[in-house]
C-alpha cells in the first residue's frame, strides 16, 4: 500500500493505493458473508474508492462493487456504493438471527448503500432464482447485537459464524423483490403443530425496515403451486394442495395480510351412506339399488378456501363427488347444501372424514359407537402408514432416478388395523372385515412426462375370518395414456382386485375418456356469445 498525506495535521488529505487480502464483510440485517482477496483500491481526497472489486458469496458466485466508503479527512465514514450480480447470496439468516423472516435467498441483485458507516441505507433489487427458501413466521419479535462491517479471514476461510441476534438498530432497509416460481415461501402459522402454507408462485413485494426496527410489507403474491398443512388440535394433520391463482396480499402489516387461497384434498374416498342416511328410508325396497350404491367408496373432492386475515383466517370448506349421478347424486347435493348452511356441521364432517375415513353419521343409530371405534384405530394406522410411506418412497426415489423415460415416482401406502369393537353385521360397510389386518400398497408411475401413468399395487390382507382364506394378496394394475397432448383424450386399461358379497372378484375394463371444461352450457353447445 503506498499513502501521501498532505494539509495541516488536522486536516489530512490522503492519496494512495493498496490492495486487500484475505477480507470479507457481513452485511447487517441480511447476513450474507462475502470474501475478497487480492482486489484493489485507491484513496482520494472524499473516498475510499473500492470500484472493481469482486466479492464472493460461500456459493462461489461473484458481485461487482462500484463506489466504496466516503470520509473527511479520513474521518466521518460514509457509504456510497453498489453492488451488482447476476446471481448472488443475498440472504442467509437462521430463525435464530432474524425471527421476522429468515432463509437463504439467491438471485440477481442491484444494492445501492448510502448513509453513514454507523446508519446506512439500503435499498435493494433483487429477482430470485432457484435455491431460494423464504420462511415467514407468523410471531415476531425483537432482537439485538451488533455485528462488524468489516471482519478479517482466518488462514484465509471466514471464521466461524455464531448465531446470534441482527442488529435492526440504525439500518433504514429497503428491498424491492421480484419473486420467480423458483423460489419457496412458508408461512409458518403454528411451528408446535406444524401448520405451515408452503408455495411457490409470482409476485412483487417490497420490505422496509425503519432506523427504529419498524417493518412493513407491501405487494402481492400469486400462488402457482404448493400445499398448506391442516391442522386440528393435534388430531388432524392433513396436507392440503394449494390451487393455481391463489393470492396474498400485503398492505403493511407483515403479519395481518389478505388471504384469498384454495387447496385441495388428493386421493380421498369414502361410501356416503352415513352422511345420506336420512334419505334412504327403504334400503330393502324401492331404494335398494341406491341404498347398495351409497356403501361403495367414491370419490370425494374436498376443497378448502382461506380468506381474511393471515393471523386469523376464515376456513371454509365444500364437498363434491364427482363420480356419482341420478338419484345418489342428488341426495348428496341436497345434503352438501345443508351442510354449507351451519358452518360447524360441516367441519365436522370434514374433520371426521379427514382423520377417520368416513362420514359422521347424521341421525342416531348402531354405527356410531363403531365409527368412533374405527376412527381412534384408523387415526393410528394413518399415522404409521404416513410415516412408512414418506421413508420408502423417499428411499425407492433414490433407487431409481427419474429422466426422459421415468418423469415421476412416488410410494403411498395404508394400514388399516382391526376394529377394537363391532361386528360385521353393524359396522358402516359390511363388505369389510373388522378383524383383518389390511396392508395397501400403491406405486405410480410416470412416463415421457407424465405421457403414459402405470399404477401397480394391491391389498394384502392378513386375519381374515369372513372369506375362506384367511391371508392373501389381492393385486391391481392400472394403464392409461393420454392420446391427445393436452390431456384431454385418454385411454385406460385396469385390472382391479374388488370385494363383493361373493367374496374377492376380478374386474377388467378398457375404456376411452374425453374431457373439456366449458363457461356456459351455450358454450357447450357451440354457440358464440353475442357481441355486446
Amino acid at each position: 500500500m503506498t499513502l501521501s498525506l498532505k494539509g495541516k495535521t488536522n486536516a489530512l488529505n490522503p492519496n494512495g493505493k493498496g490492495k486487500v487480502y484475505n477480507g470479507s464483510t457481513v452485511i447487517d440485517y441480511l447476513g450474507a458473508a462475502y470474501s475478497f482477496h487480492d482486489q484493489s483500491f485507491t484513496i482520494t481526497e472524499t473516498m475510499i474508492d473500492l470500484s472493481g472489486c469482486k466479492l464472493y458469496d460461500v456459493q462461489g458466485n461473484t458481485a461487482t462493487v462500484e463506489g466504496g466508503l466516503t470520509h473527511r479527512y479520513l474521518r466521518n465514514l460514509g457509504l456510497n456504493a453498489t453492488l451488482k450480480s447476476d446471481k448472488i447470496l443475498g440472504l442467509d439468516v437462521t430463525s435464530e438471527e432474524n425471527n421476522v423472516f429468515y432463509g437463504k435467498g439467491i438471485g440477481s441483485v442491484y444494492a445501492r448503500f448510502t448513509g453513514t458507516v454507523a446508519n446506512p441505507k439500503m435499498v435493494i433489487n433483487t429477482t430470485t432464482a432457484k435455491g431460494t427458501h423464504i420462511y415467514i413466521p407468523l410471531t415476531g419479535g425483537s432482537a439485538e447485537t451488533v455485528k462488524d462491517f468489516v471482519v478479517f479471514l482466518e488462514n484465509g476461510m471466514l471464521p466461524v459464524n455464531t448465531s446470534t441476534p441482527i442488529n435492526f438498530g440504525g439500518i433504514d432497509l429497503t428491498m424491492n423483490m421480484t419473486i420467480t416460481e423458483d423460489a419457496i415461501v412458508e408461512l409458518i402459522f403454528d411451528e408446535n403443530t406444524g401448520e405451515v402454507l408452503r408455495g411457490q408462485g409470482s409476485g412483487d413485494l417490497t420490505l422496509s425496515m425503519d432506523r427504529l426496527g419498524n417493518f412493513s410489507m407491501y405487494g402481492n403474491y400469486k400462488i402457482a403451486k404448493g400445499d398448506y398443512l391442516f391442522t386440528n388440535f393435534r388430531i388432524v394433520r392433513k396436507p392440503f394442495e394449494l390451487q393455481p391463482g391463489g393470492v396474498i396480499q400485503w398492505d403493511g402489516d407483515p403479519y395481518n395480510a389478505t388471504l384469498n387461497v384454495q387447496a385441495k384434498y388428493k386421493d380421498l374416498s369414502a361410501p356416503v351412506y352415513t352422511l345420506i342416511s336420512e334419505y334412504i328410508t327403504d334400503p330393502n325396497g324401492a331404494q335398494k339399488n341406491v341404498y347398495e350404491q351409497s356403501k361403495e367408496r367414491t370419490k370425494v373432492d374436498l376443497n378448502m378456501k382461506l380468506t381474511g386475515s393471515l393471523l386469523h383466517p376464515d376456513i371454509g370448506f365444500d364437498i363434491a363427488f364427482p363420480e356419482l349421478s341420478g338419484e345418489l347424486k342428488g341426495y348428496t347435493n341436497s345434503k352438501v347444501t345443508t351442510l354449507k348452511a351451519n358452518e360447524n356441521a360441516m367441519f365436522q364432517q370434514v374433520v371426521g372424514l379427514l382423520s377417520t375415513g368416513w362420514y359422521l353419521p347424521t341421525k342416531s343409530g348402531t354405527s356410531s359407537g363403531l365409527l368412533l371405534s374405527g376412527g381412534l384405530d384408523n387415526t393410528l394406522s394413518e399415522l404409521i402408514s404416513a410415516t412408512l410411506s414418506s421413508y420408502l418412497g423417499g428411499l425407492l426415489g433414490n433407487l431409481i432416478p427419474t429422466g426422459d423415460v421415468l418423469s415421476g415416482i412416488t410410494f403411498q401406502m395404508n394400514l388399516d388395523l382391526p376394529l377394537t369393537q363391532g361386528t360385521v353385521g353393524d359396522q358402516a360397510n359390511p363388505l369389510e372385515d373388522p378383524n383383518a389386518t389390511v396392508v395397501e400398497v400403491s406405486l405410480p408411475l410416470e412416463f415421457f412426462n407424465d405421457r403414459l401413468e402405470v399404477k401397480v399395487g394391491g391389498d394384502y390382507v392378513t386375519g381374515a375370518t369372513t372369506l375362506s382364506q384367511s391371508e392373501y394378496w389381492a393385486g391391481d394394475v392400472t394403464f392409461g395414456y393420454k392420446l391427445t397432448p393436452d390431456g384431454r383424450l385418454k385411454i385406460r386399461a385396469y385390472n382391479e382386485n374388488t370385494l363383493t358379497v361373493e367374496g374377492r372378484k376380478n374386474k377388467v375394463g378398457v375404456g376411452l375418456a374425453y374431457r373439456r371444461e366449458y363457461d356456459s352450457f351455450a358454450e357447450f353447445l357451440g354457440k358464440k356469445p353475442k357481441a355486446k
